[in-house]
């Protein structure tokens, strides 16, 4: 396995004071049960993801996915916002609050798809995007509004035209969110020790952490990307 860095080292360290009195702790933990531990995979993969879209991609019940939610709502692994009326989930502390609009908007495949087309192809317009998207004109033109609103992409008039491009916000959201997951991180090793999970964190190729825990009869893992958002803009 590969080594730990001197940097992620000092920033998964727990400090005396910050230790948990495990002594008085059950010796049992959210992320022991499968189900919990897939959804908790999935929301460090895509942050600020509704019931019905974990459901939809785990292939489990909407009630199934609820309950365990509330499990581990409750456990503090899990926080839980309303954005446009709609409950989302996203593990506590991974990203900034000024980033839960934007992954909102993010993880509906529709948005994702055309703001993807125009950070690879910039300059289109919105002819351009409903050839390749397949997306009613009404509905690319209400997304396009929604990316304006939150600054992914800025339009310029190009004659009979209007071209969208991505701005700098993209980055800017990516920079600041970087800096608070060291301390997300040790944040999640400090509990996961309380619970006597004993967390074992090595670095991946590419910037992710690898977390190996034991839970009864074997070892689990879990993966916490580079960058949530980076990942889920690059990746198909």
């Amino acid at each position: 396995m590969p080594k730990l860095g001197d940097a992620l080292k000092k920033a998964v360290e727990v400090k005396p004071q910050e230790e948990e009195d495990v002594s008085r702790v059950r010796p049992s933990s959210a992320l022991m049960n499968a189900n919990r531990r897939k959804i908790f995979q999935y929301l460090l993969e895509r942050p600020c993801t509704s019931t019905g879209q974990i459901a939809k991609a785990l292939e489990l019940s909407r009630s199934t996915i609820s309950w365990h939610l509330d499990y581990l709502v409750k456990a503090g692994y899990v926080d839980s916002h309303v954005d446009s009326k709609k409950k989302i989930f996203c593990p506590s502390g991974l990203i900034s609050k000024k980033c839960i609009v934007v992954f909102s908007l993010l993880n509906q495949p529709a948005i994702l798809s055309i703001y993807r087309t125009i950070v690879r192809e910039p300059g289109q317009d919105h002819g351009m995007l409903r050839e390749k998207v397949e997306y009613s004109h009404s509905h690319i033109s209400e997304i396009l509004k929604k990316m304006l609103a939150v600054g992914l992409i800025s339009s310029i008039r190009d004659g009979r035209h209007v071209r969208y491009f991505p701005t700098d916000g993209y980055f800017q959201i990516v920079n600041e969110d970087i800096s608070s997951q060291k301390e997300f991180l040790r944040k999640l090793i400090i509990k996961m020790n309380a619970e006597h999970l004993r967390p074992e964190v090595n670095e991946l190729k590419g910037g992710g952490i690898n977390i190996l825990f034991k839970v009864p009869g074997q070892i689990a893992r879990i993966e916490i990307p580079y960058h949530p958002l980076k990942t889920l803009i690059l990746t198909e």
